[in-house]
């Protein structure tokens, strides 16, 4: 049972609106480095219908049986409304983002105000004051973080900004370092090391319906070249380049302006990209508490000779009640693939 909130752009609640008002399935994603997508609902209103505007706020909250208590789910600002009329029906269509398309609309700027710069900055403390900078222009502080949440990563970096959106100045900072980056539908943010023990323990043919698995040696890279400043620098793996062969890439920005901060983007570079990618797609069932299950997380699962322990999770796409996840790592592209879905 849904039970959807609407608000005002300054968090003054307007209406509860009724489930039955709903003329399609709820379904919306999350991404990994982001926050929440698209959110697309067919509403069975008049036209003339004007308790929905742009840039208003939905929260969509379901009821738990087990705990007896209602769990929020999903929130996004409007940022789309259509309205529909035939002989036949009316109706208003809304679609709604999150905050990571908020974030791309502010720039990130330093204490100055200048848009152009470079700090020297531990990576953790640089999402803080992004985060810190966006909760300073809005009274209601949309943002929250912890030390548990969002942790120092215990090294200083040069990290550089060219007129830089707050997405982009989160993407430079987590292509730097190879941590992940996410926005909770409770607004609570998560910058991390990956768990190194799963998050998640599913069951094959409990809380999972099926399973497809691709693995590819399309974005392998074991010899990377970066430029800076008309200098190159070479980062190789051995292992991976008796393996598989030889391929090579190369990758210039101008963020790379000091020796740790290009060596740590090299060896990053490498090491995400000197093994054949698996890309692994599960759908759970509400046999599991689906909605504890975010980007960042890890999931293994058991019941299954397929080893996928400790797998990141990239993407999740609800639906029809379903959680479709949508998992990534690097593996040997000699492993043994079986077609689970049809296992006995």
């Amino acid at each position: 049972m849904y039970n959807l909130k609407l608000y005002d752009y300054d968090w003054t609640l307007k209406q509860t609106i009724s489930p039955k008002l709903m003329k399609s399935d709820i379904k919306f994603y999350g991404n990994i480095n982001a926050s929440q997508g698209n959110l697309s609902m067919a509403l069975n209103l008049p036209i003339t219908n004007n308790n929905f505007t742009i840039w208003n706020v939905v929260e969509i909250w379901l009821y738990n049986d087990d705990n007896k208590d209602w769990r929020l789910i999903y929130t996004g600002w409007i940022t789309d409304i259509k309205r529909i009329a035939d002989t036949n029906k009316e109706e208003v269509e809304i679609n709604c983002l999150w905050m990571m398309w908020f974030l791309g609309r502010k720039r990130y700027r330093d204490s100055w105000n200048a848009i152009t710069f470079t700090e020297n900055i531990d990576p953790g403390d640089a999402i803080i004051a992004i985060i810190d900078q966006i909760n300073a222009q809005y009274p209601w502080n949309w943002l929250s973080y912890s030390e548990w949440l969002v942790q120092n990563y215990g090294t200083n970096l040069d990290l550089s900004y060219d007129k830089t959106k707050c997405t982009w100045a989160i993407g430079v900072i987590t292509e730097t370092t190879q941590w992940d980056f996410y926005i909770r539908p409770d607004w609570q943010v998560i910058f991390r090391p990956t768990p190194t023990i799963p998050t998640h323990i599913l069951t094959y043919k409990k809380h999972i319906e099926s399973i497809d698995i691709e693995e590819t040696s399309d974005d392998m890279v074991n010899r990377l070249f970066l430029y800076s400043d008309n200098v190159a620098w070479s980062y190789n793996d051995a292992t991976s380049q008796t393996d598989y062969g030889l391929f090579e890439d190369n990758e210039t920005d101008s963020k790379w302006n000091n020796q740790p901060t290009i060596d740590l983007a090299g060896d990053n570079g490498i090491e995400e990209r000197k093994n054949p990618l698996r890309n692994i797609t599960i759908v759970v069932n509400q046999e599991y508490d689906i909605f504890s299950i975010y980007p960042w997380d890890t999931i293994s699962i058991v019941n299954t000779d397929y080893p996928i322990k400790n797998a990141k999770v990239i993407k999740t796409s609800f639906n029809n009640n379903k959680l479709t996840i949508n998992l990534e790592r690097y593996v040997g592209i000699g492993k043994r693939l079986l077609s689970l879905v049809n296992k006995q």
